[in-house]
Order: structure tokens, then sequence, then C-alpha cells
């Protein structure tokens, strides 16, 4: 039945279409068959085409705030797969009071604003009670990181990014790009949630089994949840996990490791 459902409001985005109707059946290998021989179907437009990783490679990456009345409740951060998806982490919908009468903001501004959205600015897309389904494996009482991912439909022309289709291992240390629009300490000393660019490196040989990434990466903060962790692969920005939970005594992230 949720299969149905969602096959019914996505006819028109045939990619996010093959990921959601597999994932949420939980059929997680099938799920990257398909998206590996789905991919012709993604708008060229839409990719990170970059010779060296630079800003222009995460042009997908989200600030996701929601508010309640003029009070902000929660910020995120998030990655557009599409032109009406958005990925972010499960927890993220967890604190919410409930799925109506909340505002969210999805911004690709360099610096998210405090304050209620009055009027939609250029680079932000302002949606009342967006419907949004997590991961039906997500379970927080067994593990905050494992299928911690949601998917909220939305329609804007954000860039979007391919999740990366190759099965074959990453070594031990390989660099990795991660995006977080947590709060962060600015020049002036104030809270500021800026988009962050953040280097990680793979904490232990990455299988294509393996549905957890682990990081060396030290600089998590409130708010980057749900942030992409690309990886850079001949001139291209790929897709490999959400951030998720940060271990400050391990100095090291976890996340899940999308299909």
């Amino acid at each position: 039945m949720l299969v149905r459902q969602i096959s019914r409001c996505l006819t028109s985005c045939r990619l996010v279409l093959l990921v959601i109707s597999t994932i949420f059946a939980s059929e997680l290998s099938q799920a990257r068959t398909q998206l590996s021989s789905h991919h012709s179907s993604h708008p060229a437009s839409s990719i990170a085409h970059c010779p060296i990783p630079q800003w222009s490679c995460w042009r997908s990456a989200i600030g996701i705030q929601v508010f309640a009345g003029q009070r902000l409740i929660s910020t995120c951060t998030g990655v557009a797969v599409s032109s009406r998806h958005i990925l972010t982490a499960a927890h993220c919908t967890e604190s919410l009071p409930s799925r109506s009468g909340l505002t969210w903001r999805f911004s690709s501004a360099e610096q998210l604003e405090l304050r209620a959205p009055q009027t939609s600015l250029m680079s932000d897309l302002v949606v009342h009670d967006p419907p949004f389904r997590r991961h039906p494996r997500y379970n927080p009482s067994m593990s905050r990181y494992h299928f911690d991912w949601a998917m909220i439909e939305v329609a804007h022309e954000f860039p979007s990014v391919r999740i990366w289709p190759r099965p074959w291992p990453r070594s031990q240390g390989q660099t990795l790009h991660r995006i977080g629009y947590g709060a962060r300490v600015s020049e002036s000393g104030e809270l500021e949630n800026r988009r962050t660019w953040i280097t990680s490196f793979l904490n232990h040989d990455l299988k294509a089994s393996d549905a957890t990434i682990e990081t060396r990466d030290a600089l998590g903060v409130p708010g980057d949840s749900g942030g992409p962790i690309y990886i850079w692969h001949l001139g291209e920005a790929w897709l490999l996990g959400l951030h998720s939970t940060w271990d400050a005594h391990q100095g090291l992230s976890f996340a899940p490791r999308l299909p």
C-alpha cells in the first residue's frame, strides 16, 4: 500500500520514484541496481560537474528550518536529489510537535536567517506542511544513525545530485566532503548558521554491503544533521550518505549510507 501511494504521487520523477518505492520496501540491494541503470534519466543540467572539488560541486546542499508561528524550532541540513525531493536526517523530524501548522524554509543561501520567513528570497523555498516520510527501518531506540534519513516532497528547481552507484570498496583514509548548516561561532563571536564545507576521511574500509559510513570528523555541530556526504570522482560530485551522529569523544561521525 505504501509503495502504491508513493508511486502515485511521484510519477513525474522516474529516478526518485525508483529510489523511494524500493527503499521504503526495504529492498536496498534492488534499489542500488535500479539507481545505477536509470541515471541516464536524470537531467544532465542539474548535475555538478567540476574539475576539482570546489563550492560549485556542492550546490545541491540545502539548509532546512522549521517554524511554529514566529518561533524557530528546528534547523538541519538536507540535499536535493531531484527537482521535487530533498533528503535529510529522520531524527530532524522527530522533535516536531506535529506534521501540520508548521512553516518550512529550504534555502541554498550562504547563511540562514533566524527570523520567520516573511517573503521568499530567490534562494529560498517556503512551504507550509510539506509531506515527508522517514525510512521505515529507522529506529532511534536501536541506533541513532542506522537508516536515519527521511524524504521531503517539495517543488523547486534546486540543483540536485546523483547517488553514488558503484559497489566497489573504498579504502580507509578516502577523502569525503560534507556540507552542514549547523550553528558555528563567527569571527564576531556570534552563532551563525552558515554553510560550511568540511573535509572528512573514511575511518574504515567501506564495502558494498556496509549500511553505515564512519568518518574521522571532529567538526560536527547541531544543525549539520542530514547534510550530504559527497564523494568526488572524475570531475563530478556524487552523494554517498547523510550526516547523522557525531561522537565528540572519538572525533567520529556516523552516517547512513544511501543504496
